[in-house]
């Protein structure tokens, strides 16, 4: 059962005045806002509206505004639900400054991703599609943590939570092979056993402008490869033969490159045809040496010989489980 607390609350206390001044105290907004499990139903239809702001507001990236600085629509108590124009947007002018003192805006940012493969013009279900949430803070603004702190783990994780999900992929006409491909690389792997400066999915294909590998504008567009690589955290001077190996999907590549496809089944014939004739060769060098009935019977006498001491050392009641074994095991 769905515990959910509706407060029409305490918020049925007097009306403000008409002339109040929307209040810039974020304590006070939380003294409410705060509480765990704040959900309202609105008054026509169904529909059930989360308020609660989590206890990590205060640590998060937000967590130095006051509240009418995003949410600067919403009036003094009581407060009117906004109109769908009115909700907050990561693209609308923010009243934050940055560290040198300029106004802050998410802007560029969300004008990069909504012209990315995620965005509004890229392909695939509008469903299945991400938004600024669906990465950062798990779907909550008030959450969001600053992208430093996350490891390296965490940010692959980010692309693999949907990129991994074959159905998802294949439903979107999007390559299901790109997550298992890369999970057999090396840069995969490093981070597995704890590489900490290994590329993962962002630091080749960007974070918000990732684009398809046709789009000439994209990171890991063909022209763009040796500067994508090379970067100085990366493999500084890489040249364009390096960064077309395809290290990190060297799968997708080989299935797209027929001779490509051809060299590796040829060198999984080799391997697996020069350890068979190795095994053959020992084989037939044990018959050689030792001649396979000669070798079994000084298996069997040395059998023999280790049950005869065996049944010296027990007692007289346990021969006969000792002679019982012998027989099923070697005669």
């Amino acid at each position: 059962m769905l515990a959910v607390v509706i407060v029409i609350a305490a918020l049925v206390v007097g009306r403000p005045a008409a002339d109040a001044a929307p209040v810039r105290d974020s304590n006070r907004c939380l003294t409410c806002h705060g509480m765990p499990n704040l959900v309202v139903r609105e008054s026509v239809g169904a529909a059930l509206h989360n308020l609660s702001v989590p206890s990590t507001f205060p640590s998060s990236v937000h967590g130095r505004l006051t509240c009418d600085q995003c949410h600067g629509d919403v009036g003094p108590y009581p407060h009117q639900w906004p109109s769908p124009r009115a909700r907050v947007t990561c693209a609308q002018d923010c009243h934050a400054r940055d560290r040198d003192g300029r106004v802050y805006s998410h802007a560029t940012t969300v004008a990069d991703f909504e012209a990315s493969a995620h965005g509004p013009s890229g392909r695939g279900r509008p469903a299945d599609r991400p938004g600024c949430l669906t990465c950062h803070g798990g779907g909550d603004a008030h959450a969001i943590q600053s992208s430093k702190a996350l490891s390296r783990n965490t940010r692959m994780a980010l692309c693999d939570e949907c990129h991994g999900d074959r159905a998802r992929m294949i439903r979107n006409d999007v390559d299901a092979e790109a997550v298992p491909s890369y999970r057999r690389s090396f840069h995969y792997k490093a981070i597995k056993f704890g590489g900490r400066e290994t590329a993962v999915c962002q630091d080749c294909h960007t974070t918000h402008r990732i684009r398809s590998a046709s789009d000439p504008k994209s990171s890991v567009a063909a022209a763009a490869l040796p500067a994508t690589c090379g970067q100085t955290a990366c493999h500084p001077g890489a040249g364009a033969r390096f960064a077309v190996s395809g290290a990190n999907h060297l799968d997708l590549r080989i299935k797209r490159e027929p001779i490509l496809w051809a060299e590796e089944w040829l060198f999984r014939l080799l391997t697996v045809g020069t350890m068979g004739m190795l095994a053959i060769g020992i084989v037939l060098d044990v018959q050689k040496r030792f001649g396979w009935v000669a070798l079994l019977k000084r298996l069997s006498d040395r059998v023999h010989d280790a049950f005869d001491a065996v049944l010296d050392a027990v007692p007289a009641a346990g021969r006969r489980a000792v002679r019982i074994a012998r027989w099923l095991l070697v005669e």
